[in-house]
């Protein structure tokens, strides 16, 4: 197989993938900063099956950009219309708008701006990008660090400027945890690569002993 068909097709890293993203979007909801933050927990999990998608598929990477912005602009702007409680997709599209419109109208004014939908936007299409281009680069070249650091500098952000709670925290620490497993695993990986290539012979429990030394060392750095 030619290294441009290579794909990193691994469960057990996509479900940890899967799991610090969804954290990480419940941490901003349980800020009840504002109304339907729900919706970016959806875009999150609705981004990270289209890269999983894009990333296992044939396609070049040009043709991946395109198809993820197509889907961008059809995907993100359809949720956000659920902002809206009229049955009419079309006129719920127009009156979002509308508001996205007068909003960062005001906002570029410098002036005091009263509706959440450029916060829920910006948040929506943020988290949606995070979903996306992680499991992309998971499953297409087996690094998805710099999306997922930038869900963990979020975390970070809004662990600092949320009042402190008991379940927020917890969130907090658990979005951690399963980076740090994340991490683990993806070395593992690495490393049994590099032991199948070089026709090393590995303890058929090696990856068992290695992920439950994962779980203990992830476990005692976030406490």
């Amino acid at each position: 197989m030619q290294a441009s068909e290579k794909r990193y097709w691994d469960i057990p890293s996509i479900l940890l993938l899967v799991a610090a993203l969804w954290v990480a979007a419940l941490r901003l909801w349980l800020t009840d900063w504002t109304a339907h933050l729900e919706r970016i927990e959806v875009l999150t999990m609705l981004g990270i099956v289209l890269g999983v998608l894009l990333g296992k598929s044939l396609f070049s990477s040009s043709a991946v950009r395109w198809l993820a912005f197509l889907y961008s602009l059809i995907i993100v702007p359809w949720q956000l219309s659920f902002l809206e409680e009229n049955s009419s997709f079309v006129l719920r599209f127009l009156i979002v708008n509308g508001r996205l419109g007068s909003t960062l109208s005001t906002f570029l004014r410098n002036q005091p701006v009263q509706d959440s939908i450029l916060f829920i936007a910006t948040m929506s299409l943020l988290f949606w990008l995070i979903g996306l281009m992680a499991s992309y680069q998971l499953v297409r070249y087996n690094r998805p660090w710099v999306p997922v650091g930038v869900a963990a500098l979020g975390v970070l952000l809004i662990e600092y400027y949320h009042p402190f709670k008991l379940r927020g925290s917890f969130l907090t620490a658990l979005f951690m945890f399963f980076v740090l497993m994340l991490l683990g695993r993806l070395h593992f990986l690495a490393n049994r690569l590099d032991w199948e290539e070089n026709k090393v012979t590995v303890d058929s429990e090696a990856g068992f002993d290695l992920s439950r030394g994962t779980i203990a060392t992830g476990l005692l750095l976030v406490v």
